[in-house]
């Protein structure tokens, strides 16, 4: 399967979104099923380091949103299984893109990104999605009091932790 992830910032940048972003891309790439992941990132803050073996990371995607756009747009002549977009605002061009692939279309959704509706044009969009992955059930509740989707669209996706980062303490 290859995978195609819009992201705001995954690798290279700081802060929970890029880490909660790096988290699903790497559970992505540890799936045997997963062939490739094609990483779109928006923003790029520092160095991009720790990529797994399957993503193909472009940073040419995150000089500003004409390279964005373009770098999405240079990825249609490849066939995808499976598009991941990281924000409720890349739907657009998200949903053009699949047009011509017809793959599940996935969006993550985080906290305040959906906690009203966004744009005129989000409730149609995220009606196109086949799934949505919510960073809460809060989240969940405050995306549908606009979007009024089934509630089988959703799956809860919170933060990992991650226990390598913090010492043992004896007790």
């Amino acid at each position: 399967m290859r995978v195609l992830v819009l992201s705001s910032g995954a690798y290279g940048v700081n802060g929970g979104i890029g880490l909660y972003n790096r988290d699903i891309v790497e559970a992505l790439a540890a799936m045997d099923s997963v062939r490739e992941i094609v990483l779109l990132p928006q923003l790029i803050q520092r160095p991009v380091e720790d990529l797994p073996p399957k993503v193909r990371h472009n940073a040419k995607a995150a000089r500003g949103k004409i390279s964005f756009v373009g770098a999405s747009l240079a990825e249609l002549r490849h066939a995808f299984d499976l598009i991941v977009v990281g924000h409720i605002n890349q739907m657009p061009l998200a949903a053009s893109l699949n047009l011509k692939w017809r793959a599940p279309l996935v969006l993550m959704v985080y906290g305040i990104d959906v906690w009203t509706q966004p744009k005129p044009w989000s409730k149609f969009l995220a009606g196109q999605c086949d799934a949505i992955w919510s960073i809460s059930q809060v989240t969940t509740e405050r995306m549908n009091s606009w979007a009024a989707l089934p509630p089988a669209k959703y799956g809860q996706l919170p933060n990992a932790i991650h226990l390598d980062n913090y010492p043992a303490t004896g007790g």
